[in-house]
């Protein structure tokens, strides 16, 4: 009984993520799940990292005007999800494959199945809608495996969105899985309350007098 509780809890989670990415990611002719991964931004803070069970590659082979091609199928998609109370500004994303960094990118990105609107200005065809991606770097030699994923305009409480990466799930998860650092907010500035206007006046006002008596005695 205890085992087919667990087995029925096990399945409803591997559902209600399947779920998530649905409503995150884009879907192409070869994926079966849409997001590959999935990164929340809990209520903390904190970044939380999760791989969609049973998810495929977003590209599959490709073959480009001179007759080459691209083989395809290692390639991911990543949905973001900001459940926090602040708008998401971007984070610190690392990560490798079997012999690839996640930011090697090749021409087999993910704007070449969805022929999106922003992808005309995409500069790696691996950016969602609001993503970019800069100072991509290496931790291991020959291999991008370190960049900082921005979100422009910065990802509101509750909103989701999307990139690309290079690698497949099994292969970033048995070369140490994917790691987020460095999680950034848009600054806020609050407008102050009536309250604190008056209290100013107040200050200022006590500031004058206080200069009056101090010129009268002189």
């Amino acid at each position: 009984m205890k085992n087919t509780l667990l087995g029925i809890t096990l399945a409803l989670c591997a559902s209600a993520i399947s779920a998530s990415a649905a409503a995150v990611c884009p879907t192409t002719g070869t994926t079966t799940s849409d997001c590959n991964f999935l990164i929340t931004i809990g209520s903390s803070g904190a970044a939380s990292i999760s791989t969609v069970a049973g998810s495929s590659a977003f590209n599959g082979m490709l073959t480009f005007v001179d007759g080459t091609t691209d083989p395809g199928n290692d390639g991911s998609l990543v949905g973001v999800i900001n459940n926090s109370s602040q708008s998401l500004a971007g984070f610190t994303l690392k990560g490798a494959g079997a012999d690839a960094g996640i930011f090697d990118f090749s021409f087999n990105g993910i704007c070449v199945y969805t022929n999106a609107a922003y992808c005309a200005t995409a500069q790696s065809g691996y950016e969602g809608p609001t993503t970019t991606f800069s100072d991509l770097r290496s931790t291991v030699l020959f291999e991008t495996t370190e960049g900082i994923v921005t979100f422009s305009p910065t990802l509101a409480p509750g909103s989701s969105t999307y990139f690309a990466i290079e690698n497949i799930p099994p292969d970033i998860n048995a070369n140490g899985g994917l790691t987020v650092s460095d999680v950034t907010f848009a600054s806020t500035t609050t407008a102050p309350e009536p309250a604190t206007y008056g209290l100013l006046a107040l200050s200022l006002g006590g500031i004058a007098l206080t200069r009056r008596k101090l010129a009268r005695n002189q």
